[in-house]
């Protein structure tokens, strides 16, 4: 009966501590997707804050660093493995990353290009095609992000972590 008892201890020990490690390894996966999103987001809002500067060579570095950002991040969250056959969660970043490479692409290079005409040439019509492509921009990735925080909070519930 007591070897019963201590091999039942040990196995419960051997039980709790896999869970421990399953919880701190999609931590980690976790952390390593937010990471390459935060990079990327630090470059976009310098970016957008760029706009407000008048030296329009500082915006166009800005946005260049930004798309190789993007590019970066995707290919290091694509080699990533799936965890433990949960797909969502890097699913949603992939999107949220070709996401913003389009956006980059498009909207934010026109912006770019509204950005550095000379003042006497920004008339009524650039400033509603700024509004349009700012708005459009904002609209794509709002979207994009909500759905992959809807995944990442599914993903710790799931796991069992906490986020900070």
């Amino acid at each position: 009966m007591k070897n019963f008892i201590y091999i039942s201890f040990l196995v419960l020990a051997v039980f709790f501590s896999s869970c421990a490690r399953e919880v701190e390894r999609a931590a980690e996966f976790n952390d390593t997707i937010i990471k390459e999103h935060v990079l990327l987001t630090e470059k976009v809002g310098k970016l957008i804050s760029s706009f407000q500067e008048t030296e329009t060579n500082e915006a166009e570095k800005l946005l260049d660093e930004a798309v190789n950002q993007v590019d970066t991040s995707l290919k290091k969250v694509e080699a990533l493995s799936d965890f433990d056959n949960e797909k969502k969660f890097k699913q949603s970043a992939i999107e949220v990353f070709k996401t913003y490479q389009s956006v980059l692409g498009q909207e934010y290079k026109q912006l770019l290009e509204i950005y550095q005409l000379p003042t006497g040439d920004y008339t009524q019509a650039e400033k509603e095609k700024w509004q349009e492509l700012s708005q459009k921009a904002y609209e794509q990735l709002n979207a994009v992000t909500q759905k992959f925080e809807e995944a990442q909070l599914a993903f710790a519930k799931k796991y069992k972590f906490e986020l900070n």
